[in-house]
């Protein structure tokens, strides 16, 4: 009996540490986080609301519209799309001097990453100021939300999970004519779950003006990712 019970003892071991590798397999890790976060920045929406804001020129106060604009970019190792509907309004002050473009937005989009693959929906409010042609860029201030479904992968690992991303943008300088973020700051909140583990995660964001942003989790690890 003791024999066996000798045979038994590393056999367990054996099957414990089995498990517990195959749960750290499912678990999502910081580079899946932050891969996340990359993809929503780089579909944050300021470039498209550039390009809408330019017929405010033109409109008269209180002008509303439905703009709907779709694209994609192919990098060295990931691909995205997306599809925007943009409901926008043109405000204006007491003078009649326009104020500021307020947009809402719905749509879909897709990313397939290194580590991830997606697809989700999206949604956001914001507020566009800084109309006047003496200014050189826009300013943008809102929150988007993107709830995403897809697969996370890596060495040995090949799982279903769901993830929500929460930004908000505080005074996004957008230039008026290359439509490239130049300046800002934002934060982001994330929750995603993947089997029975579910992990949530906040950040910093800086716009370094030269189509990337320095990321900062609350752990006070540091990133630089790129938002176009």
């Amino acid at each position: 009996m003791k024999a066996k019970l000798f045979f038994l003892i590393p056999f367990a071991f054996a099957i414990s540490l089995f498990f517990s590798s195959c749960r750290k397999e499912i678990e999502i890790t910081e580079d899946d986080v932050v891969e996340s976060i990359e993809a929503a920045l780089k579909s944050n929406g300021s470039e498209d609301m550039a390009l809408i804001s330019m017929p405010y020129k033109s409109s008269a106060c209180g002008f509303t519209n439905d703009t709907t604009v779709t694209k994609s970019v192919s990098g060295l190792d990931f691909n995205w799309s997306r599809t925007a509907n943009w409901n926008w309004v043109v405000n204006c002050d007491s003078n009649n001097a326009y104020n500021n473009v307020v947009f809402t937005e719905s749509g879909t989009s897709s990313f397939d990453g290194p580590r991830i693959e997606w697809t989700a929906t999206h949604g956001g409010s914001f507020t566009v100021t800084k109309l006047s042609v003496l200014e050189a860029n826009f300013e943008v201030n809102g929150s988007m939300t993107r709830n995403a479904n897809g697969t996370i992968t890596s060495r040995r690992r090949n799982a279903n999970y769901t993830s929500t991303i929460v930004h908000n943008w505080t005074d996004i300088n957008v230039n008026k004519d290359s439509r490239s973020i130049v300046s800002g700051t934002g934060t982001v909140s994330y929750s995603g779950t993947i089997g029975a583990n579910t992990i949530s995660r906040t950040g910093t964001i800086v716009y370094n003006g030269n189509g990337t942003a320095t990321l900062t989790m609350d752990n006070g690890n540091v990133f630089t990712i790129q938002t176009r």
